[in-house]
């Protein structure tokens, strides 16, 4: 995967520099301060999957419902990607968001969205989470006991985030394990034509890429898609600092699908 990568300075505010020096015999007036430069990576070659493919790579037909539905459009699973390193100081990131939206895409729309809250409990126990995947594209946090009888040992990953194990039953694509980084998460988007993820660290390092799965309807025979995404950060050192907000460019980046 290629990457879009900028640098984004977040500088302590001089004024609370000041103030901090003057209640201190130790410290001077004209300490520097103290700069946290990250640098914010997104994916600009998003991988994709379609869904009717993995449905069928377990060679079974296609009930009629979900014959309907992939008759009129075309699915897909979506692999966005954000990420960020920190370079200089030592202040916390509070908090890492990715937005993308496709205005000039009429019949386009989002099916579900990966990681969400609905898995909640399993972000808890700082554990990989583990769910179901509907023939049309859903998440489930429940695994029913007739998708787990008919698993056919056939694997698929999506970078190194997740793992699907292909099923034979009639209702599902298969199961999943998905590895978070970052546990605590809000996603936005569902029904429309756009994605949000909002990543929580907390006391958790920075660690590397976070792979962001959009399920995605398209109408039948649409050759690519076209996203506008940016990033945005918030940063905090706690005691003397002020949270600051710093926001990437907007970019344009055209998937196209299978």
């Amino acid at each position: 995967m290629k990457y879009l990568e900028e640098k984004l300075s977040f500088i302590e505010d001089k004024g609370t520099v000041l103030s901090r020096s003057l209640g201190s015999t130790q410290q001077s007036p004209q300490e520097a301060p103290e700069i946290l430069g990250l640098t914010v990576r997104i994916g600009n070659e998003p991988i994709v999957r379609n869904l009717k493919s993995l449905y069928k790579a377990s060679n079974k037909a296609l009930p009629p419902d979900l014959k309907v539905l992939f008759d009129k459009n075309d699915l897909y699973m979506i692999v966005h990607t954000i990420g960020a390193i920190r370079l200089e100081g030592k202040a916390k990131v509070d908090e890492l968001q990715y937005h993308a939206h496709m205005p000039d895409m009429p019949g386009v729309r989002t099916i579900d969205l990966l990681p969400n809250t609905t898995f909640k409990d399993q972000f808890k126990l700082n554990v990989g989470i583990k769910g179901a995947i509907s023939g049309n594209g859903c998440f489930s946090a429940s695994i029913p006991e007739s998708l787990c009888q008919s698993l056919t040992g056939k694997n698929l990953s999506l970078g190194s985030n997740m793992d699907i194990e292909l099923s034979a039953c009639a209702d599902f694509i298969g199961t999943f394990t998905y590895h978070w980084k970052f546990p605590v998460v809000q996603s936005l988007g569902i029904a429309s034509n756009t994605c949000t993820w909002v990543l929580n660290p907390r006391n958790i390092p920075l660690l590397g890429d976070q792979l962001l799965i959009q399920t995605l309807s398209v109408p039948k025979g649409t050759k690519k898609v076209s996203y506008r995404v940016r990033g945005v950060c918030k940063a905090d050192k706690g005691l003397f600092w002020k949270q600051q907000v710093l926001r990437t460019a907007e970019h344009v980046v055209e998937v196209d699908l299978l």
